[in-house]
């Protein structure tokens, strides 16, 4: 094929036949795996997405009709695989990680896919459509709360009692009683991390669903033991570590758990180092021999996941988000299963996967990612009336670009 031939697009129902297929794939690994997600699947997903949209813009300037339905549809495909990118590239992935997601090809063809929709006119279709006077007041009042809830430091506490300082007598029964909430010799405020005081942890083992583990060890270590044992057949060494996985991923198959919600009284010892601690779905979790790195995080770091939290969990179920509103009703039904609730649904919501849908429908919500921006937005919380604040937040969602008020 030469270098100016044009570009083949499927039809578009082939590509909505293929997008079904790879959603499908895409939720199975996810209740499967306790949320895991098959690179392979999703990025096909983001460039199936992509092309749909592609095929719809194509077809409109072929018929010249005005049609509005498909128009859309091809917003709601672009903005889905945008979504869906945003959220691969926010989960907490390591640099390296990153290099395999851009490298991917996959990810390479979802991008040629994305260049070709904006040059045909489709940039628009990624831009979010502004929200009503109703719902701007609504998201302002919203994201207003929870800079304010937040806005004052909850590190900064001093301890009511100091046993050290008790007589003998009434020192030994509070040591005894209260060791937790009073400790001896507590240090003085503050006492979380500031910006700059972070630090790089690394860890030898982590710990993993009961299902991932299974797929780690299965699907990595052992196949990579295997591969060495190929390469120097009759390792004794080998062959007891591989025999030694092998009967550590069989007891792992054979564990049966009831979720956390539910009341379990156990033998005392049943969990051991290798066992203990659930996910929020009520999954065990497991310790696998998988070497990590990772940041300690700071105030500012806890605040901001405290304040997507909230926002992500009081506007579920509102009318702002359409894909948020979905989620949350799956939640809510009985086919959500154990995952969800019919009482509590906003508790069981990602609220890290919901914000980043939120903030690519609102792009204001892009400053609270930002270490300068969230930092302004607190100040002003902690200096201003609800309403004043509230206001300027109302600005921001017209405009992401307009500064807050000075002092």
């Amino acid at each position: 094929m030469g270098a100016n031939s044009p570009v083949v697009v499927p039809s578009l129902e082939e590509l909505e036949r293929r997008e079904a297929e790879l959603l499908v794939m895409v939720a199975s690994a996810a209740r499967d795996y306790a949320g895991l997600s098959n690179l392979d699947h999703v990025l096909g997903l983001v460039e199936c997405r992509l092309q749909i949209a592609l095929a719809i813009l194509q077809l409109l300037a072929t018929t010249g009709e005005p049609a509005p339905q498909l128009h859309a549809r091809a917003r709601e495909a672009a903005q889905a695989a945008i979504a869906m990118l945003d959220e691969l590239l926010a989960s907490g992935v390591s640099d390296d990680q990153r290099s395999a997601i851009s490298d991917h090809p996959a990810y390479v063809a979802a991008k040629q896919t994305l260049e070709r929709l904006i040059v045909a006119g489709g940039g628009s279709l990624l831009e979010p459509e502004s929200l009503p006077v109703a719902k701007a007041r609504l998201v302002s009042g919203v994201i207003a709360a929870a800079l304010r809830a937040h806005a004052a430091p909850d590190d900064r506490y001093h301890q009511l009692i100091r046993p050290e300082n008790l007589p003998r007598w009434l020192r030994t029964p509070v040591r005894l009683l209260f060791s937790v909430i009073a400790p001896e010799y507590q240090a003085e405020p503050p006492y979380g991390i500031e910006e700059g005081d972070e630090e790089q942890l690394t860890a030898e083992r982590i710990r993993l669903p009961l299902s991932q583990a299974i797929l780690f060890l299965r699907e990595e270590v052992l196949a990579l033991l295997r591969e060495q044992l190929a390469e120097t057949p009759g390792d004794a060494e080998l062959q007891a570590r591989i025999a030694d996985t092998e009967h550590y991923i069989t007891q792992l198959e054979r564990l049966r758990f009831i979720p956390r919600p539910t009341p379990l009284v156990i033998e005392h010892g049943y969990y051991t180092n290798a066992i203990g601690g659930y996910t929020a779905d009520g999954e065990l979790l497991v310790s696998v021999p998988l070497a990590v790195s990772y940041r300690s995080g700071t105030n500012l770091d806890r605040v901001r996941d405290m304040v997507k939290q909230q926002m992500a969990r009081r506007l579920a179920g509102r009318g702002v988000s359409e894909t948020l509103d979905q989620n949350y009703r799956h939640l809510r039904s009985l086919q959500s299963g154990l995952r969800g609730s019919s009482r509590t649904p906003s508790l069981k919501l990602d609220a890290h996967r919901a914000f980043i849908q939120l903030k690519r429908e609102i792009p204001m919500l892009r400053r609270i990612d930002t270490t300068d921006g969230l930092r302004q937005l607190l100040e002003m919380a902690g200096r201003s009336r609800r309403r004043v604040l509230q206001a300027a937040i109302e600005a921001m969602l017209a405009d992401p670009r307009t500064a807050l008020p000075a002092r």
